[in-house]
């Protein structure tokens, strides 16, 4: 497990707030109701902070897999 981290917490808040507005703000440019910006706001915002954890742990995979090369 890891240990709860207040960076990585106010990260993630920032990151998906900031891809949820942009959802938000391209669905209703699009001519969506605003029921339906919302939720995909949510969702954009959810799948942005998953998006990242998956990316982190694509890097750290790769980093552990060119340290034992080297080693």
């Amino acid at each position: 497990t890891r240990a709860f981290n207040i960076i990585e917490l106010i990260g993630e808040v920032i990151t998906s707030a900031f891809v949820g507005l942009a959802v938000f703000m391209a669905a209703q440019a699009m001519g969506q109701p605003l029921g339906i910006c919302a939720a995909l706001a949510g969702v954009g915002g959810h799948m942005a902070t998953r998006l990242l954890f998956a990316f982190e742990q694509y890097i750290e995979s790769r980093f552990r897999a060119l340290a034992k090369r080297k080693s």
